[in-house]
This record gives structure tokens, C-alpha cells and sequence, in this order.
């Protein structure tokens, strides 16, 4: 069968490949293609599916769904010249910036706040879409899947066509559907109710047990919120598109005083404003992450290796295939 393979240059490549072929003849294929020097077998890593592919494994035993493709990448010379040793040496020290960043938060059980997550709260009732989603929605009921699957998926991939195809297509990992309410958007998909917005955080323990230490220090809030950001970055999309509500949800006690939250009570003013110290995802980072996503690794992998590495696509793709390498060996062992 026909197989395309993808470069993290984004060139694609196509090779007929047969089901009884090792991923090791794959591999001297892709050399003979591609020319012996530039891609020699020892230093091709093959991956499908986010999973670094066996050399011994048949290529049958992958289920290779036509529609997508083996990512191929090469991994750095041993012997490598003083610039390619330069360029490598980010690559080891490249995750030191992210622990420093996450030292920076208080430790102590005292002052750090509790992990707070998004419950499988009410799910988000239909409500009627913009134009551009329901362009999105009908597009996908194109290709045959159901309107309430296709809905939902959106909704667990924040409305990211490619993404929510590639959930419908592979299922939806588990963070997703927590974070994007997949269960629950197929579980309210044919019934009315109101948008939901924040009100779910109300009745959150782990929010209570934050709102109160915000009361009893304020000047908690931008680590709070850098926290929140690293540990659950959907719940900060949603969050940042209801600012207003979010700081409300924080002042909003019977017992609220003079430790409340600056800007209670004047909406648009200066104290209604998150912390400026949260990492802003440009739209050029948004496309370096969907290109990262698109390899198949898994999306909070990504984003850690994007931001831990400065930015650096080709730096990311070392520091995935390094923790991927590392998880390998774990499980040897």
C-alpha cells in the first residue's frame, strides 16, 4: 500500500510499503529514497500514532489508516562538528527553565494552592452556534460521523476541526475529556439548559480552599493563576474568556471583607484584570503546537516541550523523543 511519510520540515514522501515488511525494512527503504548519507537507518526514528515504532515490529501490526502518516525524524550525529554541538547542548539543559519556573510557586502545603481540575460538571447545553462552528460541525457530518459525536468531539477539542476529526477518527484521550467535557457534551447533546460557564467552580472544594487563601493573601493570585495555567491549561481558556465572572466567583462570600479580591464591585476597571504574568500563546504558537500535535504526540507534551525549549521546534522534537526514550526505558525496567 501507498504510505506517506512527513518530515518535521513538514515534506511529505510517499513509499509502497507491505504489510509483512519489518519497520526495519521500512527503515532501509526510507535511506534508499531519501539517499544513504543524509538518512541513514541508525539514526531514522519512526513514529506513528505518538508511539516511537519497533524495528522488528511488522508494519501490518500498525492498522496504517491511509488518511494519515509515519512521521520521520533523525536523530543527531555522535560525532557531530562544533555547531551541531552547540545547537544540541539546549537540548539536554532546555527543561532546567521549566523546574525553575515551577520552583518559583510556593512548596509548602500551607501556601500552595490545591490542584484545582474541571469536574465532569454539567455538560455544555446546546445553545445556538456561531456561524463558523456550525461550518465546522456540518463539515464534519460531511465525512458521515453523527452530529451529536461530531459535536461533542468539537467541544473536547475547543472547537479545532482537525483536532476533534482526530478524536472521532483515534478516541478521545482522557485529559480531553475531562477538560473539554466530551462525556458530558454526549450526555446532554439532545436536552436544554443554559450556558454554564464558571458556576461549576461554586461548589468546587479545591476552588473554596483557593478563593480562601486569595482572601488571605492576595498577592497570591498571579502565582495562583501561573499554577492553574501549568497544571490545567483548558480550565485557563475558559477562565481568560470570563475574566469578569472568575474574579466575581472569587469575591463572591458572605464573609468577604477587606482581604477580597482587589476590584470587586467595579466591573472594567483595573482591578478587574488577571494577572500579567500568565504565559500568552501567540497564533504563531498555536501553529508550531498543531504542527508538533499533528506527529501524533500526546497535546501536554507538546506544550511542555514547546515552552521548556524556548520556542525551538526542532529543540521540542528532541526533548519529546528524549521523555518518550526515557518512559521506554522505564518500562524495561
Amino acid at each position: 500500500m501507498k504510505v506517506t511519510f512527513k518530515t518535521i520540515t513538514q515534506e511529505t514522501f510517499e513509499l509502497s510499503v507491505d504489510d509483512d515488511q519489518t519497520i526495519l525494512d521500512v527503515k532501509n527503504a526510507v535511506s534508499k529514497t531519501r539517499g544513504e548519507e543524509c538518512c541513514p537507518v541508525e539514526r531514522q526514528k519512526l513514529i506513528y500514532g505518538g508511539k516511537i515504532l519497533d524495528d522488528a515490529s511488522t508494519f501490518g501490526s500498525l492498522n496504517y489508516d491511509e488518511k494519515r502518516f509515519i512521521v520521520l525524524i533523525l536523530k543527531a550525529e555522535k560525532k557531530a562538528e562544533e555547531a551541531p554541538a552547540e545547537t544540541e547542548k539546549p537540548v539536554q539543559e532546555a527543561p532546567t527553565p521549566a523546574k525553575a519556573a515551577t520552583s518559583e510557586i510556593p512548596a509548602t502545603p500551607a501556601n500552595r494552592a490545591p490542584p484545582l481540575t474541571t469536574p465532569q460538571a454539567p455538560a455544555r447545553a446546546p445553545q445556538a452556534l456561531s456561524e463558523d462552528h456550525q461550518e465546522k460541525l456540518n463539515n464534519i457530518i460531511s465525512m458521515g460521523y453523527p452530529e451529536n459525536e461530531a459535536l461533542a468531539a468539537l467541544r473536547a477539542a475547543f472547537f479545532d476541526p482537525e483536532r476533534a476529526v482526530e478524536y472521532l477518527i483515534n478516541g478521545v484521550p482522557d485529559t480531553a475529556r475531562a477538560e473539554g467535557g466530551y462525556d458530558a457534551a454526549m450526555e446532554g447533546t439532545d436536552e436544554e439548559g443554559p450556558h454554564v460557564g464558571l458556576d461549576f467552580l461554586q461548589d468546587n472544594e479545591q476552588f473554596t480552599q483557593l478563593r480562601e487563601m486569595v482572601r488571605q493573601n492576595p498577592e497570591m493570585l498571579p502565582e495562583i493563576i501561573q499554577q492553574i495555567s501549568q497544571d490545567n491549561p483548558a480550565l485557563m481558556q475558559l477562565i481568560r474568556e470570563n475574566e469578569t465572572e472568575f474574579l466575581a466567583l472569587l469575591n463572591s462570600d458572605d464573609d468577604a471583607g477587606s482581604n477580597a479580591v482587589e476590584g470587586e464591585g467595579e466591573p472594567g476597571g483595573a482591578g478587574q484584570q488577571l494577572p500579567p504574568n500568565v504565559i500568552a500563546v501567540t497564533e504563531a504558537d498555536r501553529d508550531a503546537i498543531n504542527r508538533l500535535k499533528e506527529m501524533g504526540f500526546p497535546e501536554q507534551l507538546v506544550i511542555e516541550a514547546y515552552f521548556a525549549c524556548d520556542k525551538n521546534e526542532g529543540l521540542a522534537v528532541n526533548y519529546i523523543l528524549s521523555r518518550m526514550d526515557d518512559d521506554i526505558d522505564d518500562e524495561a525496567a
